[in-house]
C-alpha cells in the first residue's frame, strides 16, 4: 500500500511550499513588548527596529492585561499586543527565514481562531497558515519556518475584523529561507530516502510531515512535499 500511494504521488501535479510549522525556538531576536509604550497607537517598532508592527485598523494595543470574555495576562514579562481593531501586520527591513510565538485571545474565536500569511520583498504571498489558540485565556505556541524570504507577516484572528489575537514571547530568526526541506534525512542529497523519511514522519504524526502548514496530516502533504523536492536546494 506504502509504495502504492509513493507512486501514485510522483505522478500527480504538486502544491506549492511555502512554510512549514515548527516547535518553540530560541531565534536570533526576541521581542517580549515589555518596552513598548502602554495604551493604543497604530504601530509599533519590534525586534530592535528590525521590524514594525502595525494595526491594520489604526488601533494596536500593549498591555498588561485585558478583559474581555476572559482575563488575558501576559505569557512572560510586563506586556502583551493586539490589534483591537483591525488584523496585526509586521514589517520587516531585512529577510524572515522563521517566525514564532505564544497566541491566546480573550475573545471567544472558534476554529479556525485565525490565520498568518506570509509575504516575500515582492508582496508576493508565500503561504497561510492557521493560528491554533487554546480558548479561555490561555497561551499556546505558532511558529513557522520558510522556505524563502519573508518580510511581511499578517496575524489575522476570525472576529472583528481580525482584532484579539493576542501575543507573547515573539522569536524571529533571520535570512533568506530554511534549510533546504526536502533533505528530509539531512544528507545533502534529495533522494528516494528522502521520500520515505518523509513518509516515516508523517506516519508518526511529526510535525516536519505538515508540508503545508494546514495542521493536518493529508495528502497534500505529500503533494507540497513533491513540489519542494522538485524544486531542489540552492
Amino acid at each position: 500500500m506504502k509504495k502504492f500511494v509513493l507512486a501514485s504521488l510522483l505522478a500527480v501535479p504538486a502544491l506549492a511550499l511555502g512554510q512549514t510549522p515548527v516547535g518553540p525556538f530560541t531565534g536570533d531576536l526576541q521581542e517580549g513588548f515589555d518596552g513598548l509604550p502602554g495604551g493604543f497607537l497604530p504601530s509599533h517598532p519590534v525586534f530592535g527596529g528590525v521590524g514594525e508592527m502595525f494595526s491594520t485598523g489604526g488601533s494596536m494595543h500593549t498591555t498588561t492585561g485585558w478583559s474581555f470574555i476572559c482575563v488575558i495576562r501576559p505569557f512572560e514579562g510586563t506586556r502583551l499586543a493586539a490589534s483591537a481593531g483591525g488584523f496585526v501586520r509586521y514589517v520587516f527591513n531585512e529577510e524572515v527565514s522563521a517566525f514564532g510565538g505564544y497566541f491566546g485571545s480573550n475573545a471567544d474565536l472558534a476554529p479556525p481562531n485565525g490565520t498568518a500569511r506570509f509575504f516575500d520583498a515582492g508582496g508576493g504571498l508565500v503561504g497561510s497558515a492557521p493560528i491554533e489558540l487554546l480558548g479561555d485565556c490561555a497561551w499556546n505556541w505558532n511558529g513557522w519556518e520558510f522556505s524563502t524570504g519573508v518580510t511581511t507577516i499578517e496575524i489575522e484572528g476570525a472576529l472583528f475584523g481580525g482584532a484579539f489575537v493576542m501575543m507573547d514571547a515573539m522569536e524571529l530568526n533571520l535570512g533568506s529561507g530554511a534549510e533546504c526541506y526536502a533533505d528530509c534525512d539531512g544528507d545533502g542529497q534529495l533522494t528516494i530516502f528522502d521520500f520515505l523519511c518523509f513518509q516515516n514522519a508523517f506516519a508518526s504524526g511529526d510535525a516536519y510531515a505538515d508540508c503545508d502548514g494546514d495542521g493536518a496530516f493529508t495528502i497534500f502533504d505529500f503533494l507540497c512535499f513533491q513540489n519542494a523536492f522538485a524544486e531542489g536546494c540552492d
